[in-house]
């Protein structure tokens, strides 16, 4: 067996790295008038898609069938399974990035393919494993490959923004198994120090995040908005007391996942603060994609891709400077609608698309650089996956 195919988590993790180093650069040169898409859709949206459904589908695929695995001892999908899925996305990529404008139903028909699929690999072993606890995943998937907006579904819904629905369901799962890791890691990695247990504080910060659905799938008033963004960020804050983050900062590996979650604390509090106006979205989305979004993903490629291949959880120095590139990333990328609203120079705020864009290909590019050989090569422990 090609060790590539060992687990599910190794073809869709690189494959992750690499849809995040070229579809970010691609997206701004044509925002720059460089060159173009043959696409029905905005250049906005079909970045937002390929972010959501290219780069974060392929890292819930690989993370959820090779976790899913873990959690109930039973099978998800074997090497064949594998690749038949990673070609279902390939596929989808290929006609994304060459499309004609028919055709953007058959990018969202191969994308709900992956994610129905890979929420019935990881039903039948939670059902029959009776895993309740992570029984919410799976219909989360199905939601998500529901609220595609190239499919014609999605335009019945009365969001603002065509991508929003999506982005809060891929929060949504970041906030469930966040939940549960976070402090797990912290607790193993920092034995000498207490950790919070699971508390009523857990279940605050789910309910409300789960209201953040409300306002994604519909037009509400600026005051509910507002009001329900509040009420998570501050939920999602309180969750962290007793995470002690601060302790982490000597082990950037456990650190990061801290960081990803805070983001998601300063995301929802943005938009209880800015409101939902042009600017004010474009601060607080990307602070919950780039930041929330895009930190817990790339920690979580780091962190599985070494404890799923028999190494040691050290995050090394080519992933300390990954994260500070995507940290440099978001803070150059919500700073830009910032200087919008401060009537900043044209060429300012190309110049810092290009450091934003820079940063994030970097970060991936590291990524890739430091594990292709890991994914691409067996266990060091002679363990099988």
């Amino acid at each position: 067996m090609l060790p590539l195919l060992a687990a599910p988590f190794r073809p869709f993790f690189w494959l992750a790295g690499l849809q995040a180093v070229i579809s970010v650069p691609v997206y701004l040169t044509v925002l720059s008038g460089k060159t173009s898409l043959s696409s029905a859709t905005s250049p906005f949206v079909w970045h937002a898609h390929e972010m959501l459904y290219g780069y974060c589908a392929a890292v819930l695929a690989g993370f959820l069938l090779t976790a899913t695995r873990a959690w109930t001892q039973r099978q998800t999908v074997g090497p064949l399974g594998t690749l038949l899925l990673v070609a279902i996305w390939l596929g989808a990529r290929v006609i994304s990035y060459f499309p004609a404008p028919a055709r953007l139903s058959w990018v969202a028909a191969a994308d709900a393919t992956l994610l129905c699929g890979t929420a019935l690999a990881i039903a039948r072993p939670i059902l029959l494993a009776r895993s309740w606890r992570n029984a919410s995943f799976a219909p989360l998937l199905l939601l998500l490959a529901a609220a595609n907006p190239f499919f014609p579904a999605n335009r019945l819904i009365g969001s603002a923004t065509p991508t929003l629905p999506a982005v809060e369901i891929v929060i949504m799962i970041m906030v469930i198994f966040a939940g549960r890791i976070i402090p797990l890691f912290t607790r193993n990695a920092l034995s000498a120090i207490e950790v919070r247990q699971r508390d009523r504080r857990d279940d605050l910060a789910l309910a409300a995040n789960a209201a953040m659905l409300v306002p994604a799938l519909f037009v509400v008033s600026p005051t509910v908005d507002r009001a329900l963004s509040a009420l998570a960020g501050t939920s999602n804050l309180l969750r962290m007391v007793g995470w002690r983050s601060i302790a982490c900062r000597r082990d950037a590996l456990l650190l990061v996942l801290h960081l990803g979650y805070a983001w998601i604390v300063v995301a929802q509090l943005l938009r209880a603060w800015l409101g939902n106006d042009v600017a004010g979205r474009a601060i607080w989305l990307h602070a919950a994609t780039l930041g929330a979004i895009g930190t817990l993903t790339l920690a979580m490629l780091a962190r599985v891709s070494l404890g799923h291949t028999g190494r040691p959880l050290r995050a090394g120095r080519l992933m300390t400077l990954a994260f500070a590139c995507l940290l440099g990333a978001v803070l150059a990328r919500i700073s830009i609608p910032t200087a919008v609203r401060c009537g900043a120079d044209p060429h300012w705020l190309l110049t810092s698309y290009w450091t934003a864009t820079g940063l994030w290909s970097v970060a991936f590019a590291l990524y890739l650089l430091r594990y292709t050989p890991m994914l691409f090569s067996p266990r060091v422990d002679g363990k099988t996956g």
